[in-house]
């Protein structure tokens, strides 16, 4: 666009800022900044003596990273179209900066490690820091970038700019809002250390507004350094070397979707600025239709002097013709897009600690530059100059400059990807575009009710283990609670101290009639009322899941809420008031005339007289435990879905507890799809997701895959409701399936796919993360953690119940007082002791066939010879032997218990 050039209105668009000094007689007067208000509006010029000159005043803003580079080519359009819209938009000048500015990798680190002196759990917290750092080492943990956005008005006051920011405001915040970024406005003090963190590597501004008002303290003396040199190509400050260099030339096209993360990817301190100068769009038509004109008139003046020579062809010059074409492109551009022409200087700096690493960085970023297609050169002898136009105040003391259209400018359009960091939130793992880590606090959703998808050895459980349980357990007060359906957390729950039951264990008990201890302890009528109508409301799908083979009428839920209500008054009046039991409540019905009571009383004998007694006395869950498991593997299908109704009934009363003591309570559904199979269960389950967030109540479930839950719409309204989900190798249909309900780039698609065990896709609301998840094998959590059996069988060691660290740490249980014993090798079964004539041998044996029963595997003569240090066929020939006697039974070459 050189015909751009040479007109001086035109040129006076970039017109430079006046010195607040002309001459600097200090280093603080080196800075072109007027005066500062508190809101963060500075005046960039001075007044004038009678105080009506109208100057330049700024306001900064910092808006956060969108998705861009993985996102497909339909919404990447969206996001240019609208910043193109925001250009459009601005008629004035600004600047975008983007800074990769260091930052302190030790109070960085802090803010997501815990304390593991003070902690309950000294050794899950140490290890749990260590998968952290391995996981900030990944990442780009010394250097933090930041996006500012200065606009600058010309006005007379002080209060006049700040209404016009207002208006500025309003129409550019809904653009951000619609990219999906956040613009923030920066008031003084943020301004103030965002401008120190050029001359300082420490992060630290000592004072307030108030402060620095109250003791007339010039902010200039702890903004600025004690001394600047301006040497002719750097400016050297104490211990630090500074170097501005402009962009020169630029290639005819960019990559938009890396142009400016290639210009800012450095493990060093470096910041691109784009000075931007608004050219009015009057200005630029008027210039392009003069440029046309003149450039008619060369081609008739060409074409004439052609013919005096006899050059009769008619066809003008190629450049002649090329400019003509070129200005008439950019006329239609401007008319039909409405597009803004903008003078644009880019500035790019780089720090370092000494000359000679100066020297590095700046060839390593010419290199890098001249990849793109980008020419830099240094801005010699206008150093400090150029560092007032680069830092993010309204200042131009430089104007290496070009033209560029709307349309041309969008190759420079600065989103990359999205960060979630979040301090005091959840370690998930690494970010795989970005390279920061993923620290999220769920609190902050609108519904932080989670879902997490994955097939076996997609690294699922691990997931769940490391985070909703061990992390949850390690930072914050909350309890958790889990429903295993395969009794696969047993082993962690004692671990970390918490109560394991087993509900149909002959020694559990679980009272669907139990009143809460506060009930007994307060006279209030009126909440004694209030969970008596709610316990009405459970003992209708209580006995309507029992009432096998039977309809229920009105006549039953009568009989229902009037027996019930009957036994809690019986209990309330008691001198010693006790908690009802089934029993109780059947004696009730039984003094009932009408002859419904039959039906009720025959679906509830099962519970109180025959095999099903886990529900018939009262309950023995204590409330000495955070971790609370409730296994269901062994619990009969008839019993299935009646348990579960009553397991989550409890955990609602407890959840109201809870929010009493302002705690927040986890609740934990692994492998939902065994709860789901029973509809009232799997409503019981979608309740609790609408309900519980309401009194703090966290859900997360586990499913394997996502084509089962697309075929159940009670699952699918779970998802629907869920703002955190995770998808773990979803090839596949499931792929297929899940790009229905959520809208995916083909990166994200693809990405579905990986099988690599802990790669996955995380839902954070509306935004989109690829995530890698995966935990070191040396990190003792690994083992602690992991589910695959065949693994643990070739280390020798229990899947489920031991906690082994490695030999070089040291380390054993017996070193750390809040780890509860591990269950190492348990007292043999009754069973075993039985037979006098069983070998140590064999009884090792035995135990390997249990807890491989107990995790749902097989177990083959090679892996239970690799569990006992002994000989394939050695192992084998004992286990023949053990199925002889009818210990064990042989089905297809794996083992199992006789029954």
């Amino acid at each position: 666009m050189s015909f751009l050039t040479g007109n001086e209105e035109f040129v006076r668009c970039k017109k430079l800022t006046e010195p607040v000094y002309q001459t600097p007689r200090s280093v603080q007067e080196a800075l072109d900044i007027a005066s500062a208000h508190k809101e963060g509006i500075f005046e960039i010029e001075k007044n004038s003596e009678k105080g009506d000159k109208p100057r330049k005043f700024d306001r900064v803003y910092e808006f956060t990273d969108v998705n861009y580079v993985d996102q497909d080519e339909k919404k990447q359009n969206t996001v240019c179209l609208l910043w193109c819209k925001f250009l459009n938009s601005m008629t004035v000048d600004f600047k975008i900066t983007i800074v990769s500015e260091p930052r302190n990798a030790a109070a960085y680190e802090a803010n997501f490690l815990q304390d593991t002196e003070n902690s309950k759990y000294p050794k899950l917290a140490e290890y749990n820091n260590r998968l952290i750092r391995e996981g900030l080492k990944r990442s780009r943990e010394n250097i933090r970038k930041r996006y500012f956005l200065t606009v600058t008005c010309v006005r007379k006051s002080f209060e006049e700019a700040e209404n016009w920011f207002h208006i500025l405001e309003a129409t550019v915040f809904p653009i951000f809002d619609a990219i999906g970024s956040k613009l923030v406005p920066l008031d003084a003090v943020e301004r103030f250390r965002s401008i120190r963190s050029f001359f300082y590597t420490d992060d630290v501004w000592k004072y307030s507004w108030d402060e620095m008002e109250h003791t007339r303290r010039d902010w200039k003396n702890d903004l600025v350094p004690a001394s600047i040199h301006n040497k002719k190509s750097y400016l050297e400050f104490p211990e630090e070397y500074m170097r501005i260099l402009y962009a020169s030339y630029l290639p005819s096209s960019l990559n938009e979707e890396k142009a400016i993360h290639e210009l800012t990817d450095f493990p060093f301190y470096t910041c691109v600025t784009f000075d931007n100068a608004c050219i009015p769009r009057r200005i630029l038509k008027q210039k392009l239709t003069n440029s046309n004109t003149n450039n008619d008139m060369q081609i008739s003046q060409e074409l004439e002097a052609n013919a005096r020579n006899g050059n009769l062809t008619g066809i003008p010059s190629f450049l002649k013709r090329k400019k003509k074409k070129e200005i008439e492109a950019y006329l239609e551009q401007i008319e039909k897009n409405d597009e803004n022409g903008f003078y644009v200087g880019i500035l790019l700096m780089v720090r370092a600690n000494s000359r000679e690493e100066l020297k590095a960085n700046t060839e390593e970023v010419r290199i890098r530059c001249a990849g793109l297609g980008i020419q830099l050169t240094t801005y010699y002898d206008q150093q400090l100059q150029a560092l007032n136009t680069l830092l993010p105040i309204g200042a131009r003391r430089v104007k290496q400059m070009r033209p560029l259209l709307t349309t041309s400018y969008v190759a420079f359009q600065p989103f990359y990807a999205w960060d979630l960091i979040q301090p005091g939130g959840k370690y998930y793992g690494i970010n795989k575009k970005s390279g920061n880590p993923i620290i999220g606090d769920r609190t902050s959703l609108k519904n932080g009710n989670g879902v997490i998808f994955g097939h076996s050895g997609s690294g699922k459980s691990m997931l769940l283990k490391l985070t909703e349980i061990g992390q949850t357990l390690i930072c914050s007060d909350d309890d958790i609670f889990v429903i295993d359906p395969q009794n696969e957390m047993q082993g962690i729950t004692k671990q970390f101290g918490g109560n394991f039951y087993d509900l149909f264990a002959s020694e559990f008990c679980l009272n669907p009639l139990e009143i809460p201890e506060k009930l007994f302890k307060t006279g209030n009528e009126k909440e004694r009322q209030l969970f008596v109508s709610e316990q009405m409301e459970f003992m209708e799908a209580f006995f309507y899941s029992i009432m096998i083979g039977l309809i229920p009428n009105s006549f039953h839920k009568s009989l229902i809420y009037r027996c019930v209500d009957q036994v809690y008054k019986d209990a309330f009046s008691k001198r010693h008031p006790v908690s009802p039991v089934l029993s109780d409540l059947a004696e009730c019905l039984k003094q009932q005339p009408e002859p419904e009571t039959r039906d009720l009383y025959g679906a509830l004998e099962a519970h109180i007289s025959h095999g099903y007694r886990t529900l018939s006395g009262q309950s023995t869950i204590t409330e000495d435990s955070r971790l609370k498991v409730y296994g269901m593997k062994n619990v009969p299908e008839p019993m299935l879905e009646t348990i579960m109704i009553t397991v989550m009934h409890i955990l609602s009363q407890r959840i109201n507890y809870n929010v009493k003591l302002q705690r927040a309570t986890h609740v934990i559904v692994d492998e939902a799809q065994y709860i789901c199979k029973h509809e009232s269960s799997c409503n019981e389950l979608n309740k609790a997701y609408l309900t519980y967030r309401k009194f703090g109540g966290i859900c997360t479930i586990c499913l394997q895959n996502v084509s089962a839950a697309m075929a159940n719409d009670t699952i699918l309204e779970i998802v629907s409701n869920s703002d955190f989900k995770v998808f773990l190798d979803q090839g596949g249909d499931d792929r297929n399936q899940l790009s229905k309900i959520l809208a995916m780039s083909d990166q994200e698609f693809h990405a579905l796919a990986d099988p690599e065990p802990g790669q996955c896709l995380i839902v954070w609301g509306d935004k989109i993360l690829q995530c890698d998840s995966k935990i070191s094998r040396d990190n003792p959590l690994y083992q602690f953690y992991t589910t695959n059996f065949h693994e643990a069988a070739k280390e020798n060691r229990n899947v489920f119940y031991e906690f082994q660290e490695s030999e070089e740490s040291g380390y054993t249980e017996e070193e750390d007082d809040s780890f509860v014993e591990t269950i190492g090798r348990e007292e043999a079964p009754e069973e075993i002791q039985a037979y006098p004539e069983i070998s140590c041998e064999e009884e090792k044996l035995i135990q390997c066939v249990d807890e491989a029963q107990k995790c749902g595997e097989e177990l083959h003569a090679y892996e239970a010879a690799l569990l006992c240090g002994t000989e394939v066929t050695a192992a084998e020939r004992l286990l023949d032997g053990l199925c002889t006697r009818g210990i064990l039974t042989k089905e297809n070459g794996s083992y199992r218990r006789a029954v």
